[in-house]
């Protein structure tokens, strides 16, 4: 049996669909690489009874240095991204496009953990040691000395990369080089602002257990600001 060869016209239709079809496999094996490993950043910001400012002031979007990372992150360090300004829950739970960052990730944010201390101490003499989560309000607040505290909240969400879609959680924390947590709390609750720097840790998001883990490193803060006023 002869076979009657395809015309040139078939012939180039056909290697026009083929190369198509690579072209599109290709292009959507790019768009679902999965994001990997470790990111930290730092900026700088200023709190208010409004919520959080990221540096620049007022412009609705702050700006950030990636500082360490590694896996998708490790040729971003020394790079900058944006951070949007964020107000106070339950609003800034939900915040698609939080972080953007070089290449075009980014993180939507949609969980914030509930803060791991109590209301006990918030309103005591400052003293070192001291911790604070006020009621409904998912902050940690620890005084390492009488004059020294530090903020932190935690969270998670997701990084997308194109089609590809990977959980992780964040922990921001700042730190108020002379001032007490409850004059932190006084300051905002009078209506006044302060500015700090702050740093932030991102990482898939862990098994159960080590995420319990995780939390409980944050109220180690306090156990450690303790023992040291002990001494």
């Amino acid at each position: 049996m002869t076979r009657t060869p395809s015309p040139p016209s078939a012939r180039c239709s056909i290697l026009a669909i083929a190369s198509a079809c690579a072209s599109l496999v290709a292009s959507t094996s790019a768009l679902a690489v999965p994001v990997t490993g470790q990111l930290q950043i730092a900026g700088a910001m200023t709190f208010s009874r409004s919520g959080i400012d990221f540096l620049p002031a007022d412009t609705g979007t702050g700006s950030f240095f990636v500082v360490a990372g590694t896996g998708t992150f490790a040729p971003m360090v020394g790079m900058t991204g944006a951070i949007k300004d964020v107000a106070p829950p339950p609003a800034s739970i939900a915040t698609p496009s939080l972080l953007t960052l070089p290449g075009g990730v980014h993180f939507d944010s949609t969980t914030l953990y509930p803060g791991v201390f109590t209301a006990a101490a918030c309103g005591a003499a400052p003293a070192a040691g001291q911790t604070c989560t006020l009621a409904n309000v998912p902050v940690n607040l620890t005084n390492l000395t009488p004059s020294m505290s530090t903020l932190s909240f935690a969270g998670a969400g997701s990084f997308v990369s194109g089609t590809d879609v990977t959980p992780y959680t964040a922990v921001l924390t700042a730190q108020f080089a002379n001032m007490s947590y409850q004059t932190l709390i006084a300051t905002l609750q009078a209506g006044g602002t302060v500015t700090t720097s702050y740093s932030a840790s991102l990482a898939p998001i862990p098994e159960p257990g080590t995420l319990a883990m995780m939390l409980a490193g944050v109220g180690a803060v306090g156990f450690i600001a303790r023992r040291l006023k002990s001494r």
